[in-house]
């Protein structure tokens, strides 16, 4: 018989060093135009040192919706010309890759006409099947895992992710979040883990979910 622990070890999110408020715009009672969404996205992205670096956009896979178009659009026009090189990269977990079809409707742009909507910019599927598209960020220690898992696992992770995100300098979540009826919520961070980590880091961290 298996028995369960009554209560599993909380961990309060520490907030980074520095950290300020989000930067809010709009509200329930209203409808942002392009223009001011526009606005906002180039007023935040100066503000950031971001001059010189590459830039990885991780983005939500057709399974989740937002205005990614307009969104895509507005980042790019912001860095374009500033950074070395902004990439969309279709973020891709346990699905199947987006066809170059699915991929152009849904980043807004005519199909093969990528270079001239999104100049300097690579659109890539996370190819979760390749052990080649991850970059290893070291070993969680199994005496670890059972302290996060409470008691439930009791084995070391390698923590791997999509290496494109390591090889840029700046990595930038540009998606929505939503209630997620299994894992609390989808977006934010999980964009990263489990959304373009390995399959092992992704089967761990999704058994940890309550």
């Amino acid at each position: 018989m298996t028995t369960y622990p009554q209560s599993y070890p909380q961990s309060a999110p520490q907030p980074a060093p520095g950290a300020g408020q989000a930067a809010v715009v709009g509200g329930p009672d209203g409808v942002l135009t392009e223009e001011q969404v526009t606005a906002f996205v180039a007023e935040r992205l100066a503000a950031e040192p971001l001059d010189g670096l590459s830039v990885l956009l991780v983005v939500p896979d057709g399974t989740r919706s937002c205005p990614l178009p307009l969104l895509l659009g507005a980042v790019h026009t912001a860095l374009h010309g500033g950074s070395r090189a902004d990439r969309a990269r279709s973020r891709w977990a346990t699905h199947a890759a987006m066809s170059e079809p699915e991929l152009a409707a849904h980043l807004g742009y005519p199909q093969d006409g990528l270079a001239e909507r999104y100049p300097g910019t690579t659109v890539l599927n996370h190819q979760w099947w390749d052990p080649e598209a991850f970059a290893s960020l070291g070993t969680i220690p199994a005496e670890r895992v059972g302290e996060l898992s409470g008691g439930l696992l009791h084995h070391e992770v390698d923590v791997r992710l999509n290496r494109a995100v390591v090889e840029h300098d700046v990595a930038l979540v540009l998606g929505p979040v939503f209630p997620h009826e299994v894992v609390g919520f989808s977006g934010g961070n999980k964009y990263f883990f489990p959304g373009v980590a390995g399959r092992r880091s992704s089967t761990c961290r999704t058994g940890w979910a309550r």
